[in-house]
């Protein structure tokens, strides 16, 4: 549900009816994606950061 509690339950909602399947898989793939994409970003962040404070020291 990776912190988003509603949005994974209008998920298994939609996937649970014969037509909400597939816009629902699309979402759970576009929500997967997004997530990797957010932990990628705040690890770069935090290696950026942490050079900038080791080039100061």
């Amino acid at each position: 549900m990776l912190r988003r509690p509603l949005a994974g339950a209008a998920t298994l909602v939609m996937q649970c009816t014969v037509i909400g399947w597939v816009p629902a898989a699309l979402w759970a793939l576009y929500t997967v994606n997004q997530h990797k994409t957010e932990r990628e970003l705040e690890g770069a962040l935090s290696r950026s950061y942490l050079r900038r404070r080791s080039r100061v020291i």
